[in-house]
């Protein structure tokens, strides 16, 4: 399987949602675990058209399972858990700012 790197597909986003080309910083967060310090920081583009906003953590120190949760796999596998951020948590802080309109479902 071949992934796109992530800064990437943030330029896309940014760019589709006419925000500016560079983020800004709006936060950044730190824990130590026994793999040693993590960092999130909070990027943000904005302001985009149409109220839009591209935001994306970015983890340092962790490793590929769901941030905020204990992976199953062993750590060798996906590297060191973290608890800097919670994800689900993020994600819905992110999404619940938004109302959806009166545009048909699609399906």
């Amino acid at each position: 399987v071949t992934h796109q790197p992530v800064a990437a597909g943030l330029a896309r986003w940014s760019a589709a949602d006419r925000c500016p080309a560079e983020p800004t910083t709006a936060g950044v967060r730190r824990a130590t675990s026994r793999a040693g310090e993590q960092t999130a920081t909070l990027l943000v583009w904005e302001p985009c058209a149409d109220d839009a906003v591209v935001a994306h953590w970015r983890l340092t120190g962790a490793g590929h399972g769901w941030s905020g949760s204990h992976s199953v796999l062993p750590e060798r596998i996906m590297g060191p858990d973290t608890t800097v951020i919670d994800a689900a948590e993020e994600i819905w802080r992110f999404v619940a700012r938004f109302r959806r309109t009166d545009a048909p479902l699609l399906r």
